[in-house]
């Protein structure tokens, strides 16, 4: 769909969308502490903003991407419809998230092969002695 932008992405624990229209994030972040790898993350929400110039609808990939390349998750597909112009807001979970390996991943949203936006986060590994462990 022409005329489409991703104002916002980012990764948070929780995400809401009111009856106003207005988004609400709790826990936005960008970093995953793991004492041991390979883990898995529970889960964690995707959180986007996006302005259209017209009506209509389209489908959208989520990709997520290792330091060392690969594709982490299982390609998902998600249909955004704008009823009309203006903003709307996607809300995508992501659960049981395969981490294999300590560095930047790149979460990106996906227009057929068109990179709409994307967004880092990154995962360090701790030690027992250091604080922020969740795995």
């Amino acid at each position: 769909m022409d005329g489409m932008d991703v104002d916002f992405l980012g990764m948070c624990d929780l995400a809401s969308v009111t009856r106003e229209g207005k988004l609400n994030l709790m826990g936005i972040f960008g970093q995953i502490y793991a004492r041991h790898l390979p883990t898995r993350y529970a889960k964690f929400t995707l959180a986007a903003i996006m302005t259209s110039k017209a009506e209509g609808s389209m489908k959208l990939r989520v990709q997520i991407i290792s330091p060392s390349g690969k594709d982490v998750m299982p390609e998902r597909e998600v249909k955004v419809k704008f009823a009309k112009p203006g903003k709307t807001q996607l809300l995508f979970d992501v659960h049981n998230l395969e981490i294999p390996e300590a560095g930047i991943y790149t979460v990106k949203l996906m227009s057929g092969k068109d990179e709409l936006k994307s967004v880092p986060f990154e995962v360090v590994k701790v030690t027992d002695q250091q604080q922020g462990g969740v795995n």
